[in-house]
């Protein structure tokens, strides 16, 4: 009955020992991306349809284009880790990023004047 008692007295002692090197973290929030080549070939992609409206308003044709760009997110960590030394965690962390979408729209009046 004592080397039980004795043995759950010193599993209990290292676990608060160790209980306080660990630690799990759980954040979240608001964030800006940068998605620069995407959001340059969006553009580029926008410019090409600008032309093509500008060409088939020589048709009497008339169009319009619109682009909403990759800018915010939101995101999710998860870490847990063990402290090695005062202040220095090891362990893995897990993120979860999640972007607005970005929207490129070209709308064109009908094009049966160009067929007749």
């Amino acid at each position: 009955m004592k080397k039980n008692l004795i043995a759950v007295l010193v599993v209990t002692l290292a676990s608060v020992v160790y209980a306080e090197k660990l630690s799990l973290n759980i954040s979240g929030g608001y964030t800006t991306v940068r998605m620069d080549d995407m959001n340059k070939n969006l553009q580029s992609q926008k410019e090409q349809f600008d032309q093509t409206i500008e060409f088939l308003e020589d048709f009497g044709e008339t169009g319009s284009t619109s682009l909403t760009k990759f800018g915010s997110g939101i995101f999710l960590a998860v870490d847990a880790g063990y402290e090695v030394l005062s202040g220095i965690f090891i362990g893995p962390k897990i993120v979860y990023l999640s972007c607005s979408q970005a929207k490129l729209t070209a709308e064109f009046s009908s094009f049966l004047g160009l067929l007749i």
